[in-house]
């Protein structure tokens, strides 16, 4: 049995390392190049879906929140609401107390398109984790950690 040096134990952790990284990001790029597509095709740019799933349960609420939840800057979450506002799928409110704060919900619209917005991701799901050789429940839990230590790590930056 062969025995690796530190040097050759180093390099083999850091390509690696390296190639989890390179894999996330290709498989990141092709994930939201599918979802671009699949979603010009409700009318939807990227990330405006995730927005319209977060209002799914029919409550307001507000826009900073909402935000944060969702890992973008104002700015971004702004340009978002004014969008799909204009498409009449959500409508905005001013809070009563503190007219600083906006607060979101869909309308009949946007409930509607929520439905179309959740099959699509189920078919992409299943799509994905059908190709996937293996236990699909181990990947799962794999992503959903990678994904909350890039959250936390997103959260401390901005």
């Amino acid at each position: 049995m062969e025995t690796l040096d530190r040097s050759q134990l180093d390099d083999t952790v850091s390509g690696a390392q390296a190639g989890l990284v390179a894999s996330l990001l290709s498989i990141s790029k092709s994930v939201r190049a599918l979802m671009g597509l699949r979603l010009a095709e409700l009318g939807l740019h990227p990330g405006q879906d995730e927005l319209l799933l977060v209002l799914k349960d029919g409550t307001p609420q507000p826009v900073s929140q909402i935000a944060e939840r969702l890992n973008v800057r104002a700015s971004t979450m702004s340009k978002m609401k004014d969008r799909l506002k204009e498409q009449q799928l959500l409508s905005e409110s001013t809070d009563a107390i503190d007219a600083r704060n906006t607060w979101v919900q869909l309308t009949p619209s946007g409930q509607a398109l929520v439905a179309r917005i959740q099959a699509l991701h189920h078919s992409i799901h299943m799509e994905l984790t059908g190709a996937v050789n293996g236990d699909a429940g181990d990947v799962g839990k794999a992503t959903m950690q990678i994904e909350e230590v890039l959250a936390r790590r997103l959260r401390r930056i901005r």
